[in-house]
């Protein structure tokens, strides 16, 4: 079960332990220090999230959880490419700080009207 700051509760059925991201229209991983420093530890979140790079899924992540995206071969690939941070945008990843929260939902939600982000040069080396 997960709770919000408001208050409201939402459970979680399925996480990347026992589904696909290829069943998602898109990604977003939160921020959490703790949360984020535990994924770092395993194989299968960078996996789900590679797994919806390839796939041409909108990214999105804020706080923490950008380093989570950093970390996966997505993330090292996009930097050995030289796509910085303000391309992110163009390649359907949209990462920031909660700080920009409305700024980053808005571009988010654009992102997922895209539906596929076909200009990712890097899927081919991604073995998701």
């Amino acid at each position: 079960m997960l709770t919000g700051d408001d208050g409201a509760s939402v459970e979680a059925a399925k996480t990347f332990a026992n589904t696909s991201s290829v069943l998602y229209d898109a990604v977003f991983v939160p921020g959490g220090a703790q949360s984020i420093a535990t994924l770092l530890k395993q194989g299968d979140p960078r996996q789900f999230i590679d797994e919806a790079f390839k796939h041409g899924k909108p990214i999105g992540a804020v706080d923490e959880g950008a380093d989570l995206v950093a970390a996966t071969e997505a993330g090292r690939l996009l930097v050995t490419d030289g796509v910085t941070a303000k391309e992110y945008t163009s390649y359907g990843l949209i990462v920031g700080k909660s700080s920009t929260l409305k700024q980053l939902t808005k571009a988010f939600m654009a992102a997922l009207t895209q539906h596929r982000f076909t200009n990712r040069k890097q899927v081919e080396q991604i073995a998701a």
